[in-house]
């Protein structure tokens, strides 16, 4: 989810700097960013919320706690789940609602600030939320509280929308190719030491919170860099993993992927394997990514792209990135 969080502060802000001079700036990104979220998203919801009590027995646990599902409809369950207020079954949309809240506010601060005062904002945005992470360790809370809430989890939205921004400032490109053996390290050799030093992260430790949150997202953002710094030059490593055709495929159909994938892991496969044993369960999970897949694609094909197509009603004239900017547009 972290590297999810990075890598979607990097495009947005991206494409929100380079459509600053656009005279439709706010009508292209909110027209846009609402064709590709809401209609499988809400039609998710009219499905499992509204239609399925209506013609069958709803699941038990969903039933149970279908009176907490107002937040889902407005995109606020990432701060009503912690305090117990959670649907069950759709518990995974707790990130896009932390997204949502993203697109909401931050093309304003974009459009408000210089490219280096976006870089600013961001280190600020940095301090403040391992501020608020420690505050919350200091008086006892949840540690679900920092795991997500929106204020504890904007540091790294904020680490990718500092490197879009730097990117576009003089030197900075030059810079990160000087230093690209500790660009490298920071990328291949952070995460595996956070892992040790937070026991695999795990989500609800203080180390993870505290010193795993931070480190694992300058990393993710470094990971990014290698990516614009390879793109010059086609025959680079991780561009040629990027553009390998099943995985751009996943990367066409991942929103319908992490849409439905829990859904049909709660309610569809895992009763049908809830007492198997350790190694049917691990086959179980291999399984799961294929079927979430097919699924995938059928979304696609059946509801999202013919949504999509209205994107073309929401062009926008952006200044034309430089190449090492636009490494990932096709990614």
């Amino acid at each position: 989810m972290h590297l999810f969080f990075v890598l979607s502060g990097f495009l947005i802000t991206g494409a929100l700097l380079d459509s600053k001079k656009s005279p439709n700036y706010y009508t292209s990104f909110f027209g846009r960013r609402v064709l590709r979220i809401f209609p499988l998203y809400y039609l998710m919801l009219i499905a499992v919320l509204v239609i399925w009590p209506l013609v069958g027995t709803q699941e038990v646990r969903l039933r149970e706690t279908a009176q907490y599902q107002a937040p889902l409809w407005v995109f606020l369950q990432n701060w009503t789940m912690p305090l117990g207020y959670d649907v069950k079954g759709l518990s995974h949309f707790w990130s896009l609602a932390v997204e949502e809240q993203f697109y909401l506010v931050w093309p304003f601060v974009v459009m408000r600030l210089s490219t280096r005062g976006v870089v600013k904002v961001c280190a600020a945005l940095v301090v403040i939320a391992l501020a608020v992470r420690a505050v919350f360790w200091s008086i006892g809370a949840s540690p679900e509280w920092s795991y997500s809430f929106t204020i504890c989890r904007m540091d790294a939205l904020a680490m990718g929308a500092a490197l879009a921004a730097l990117l576009r400032m003089p030197g900075w490109i030059e810079y990160f190719e000087r230093n690209r053996r500790a660009v490298f390290g920071i990328a291949l050799i952070v995460p595996v030491a956070c892992a040790l030093i937070t026991h695999d992260y795990y989500r609800e430790g203080l180390v993870t919170q505290i010193v795993g949150y931070p480190l694992l997202g300058a990393a993710f953002a470094a990971l990014i860099l290698i990516a614009v710094m390879d793109s010059g030059q086609r025959n680079g490593w991780l561009i040629r993993g990027m553009n390998l055709k099943w995985l751009r495929a996943c990367g066409k159909y991942s929103f319908a992927m992490y849409v439905f994938h829990f859904p049909l892991n709660r309610y569809v496969f895992a009763p049908m394997v809830e007492h198997a044993g350790h190694v049917k369960m691990m086959l179980y999970a291999i399984a799961m990514i294929p079927v979430s897949f097919v699924v995938g694609v059928l979304s696609w094909h059946l509801i999202e792209k013919h949504f999509l197509k209205l994107k073309k009603y929401f062009k926008t004239e952006v200044e034309k990135p430089s190449p090492q900017t636009n490494t990932l547009a096709g990614v």
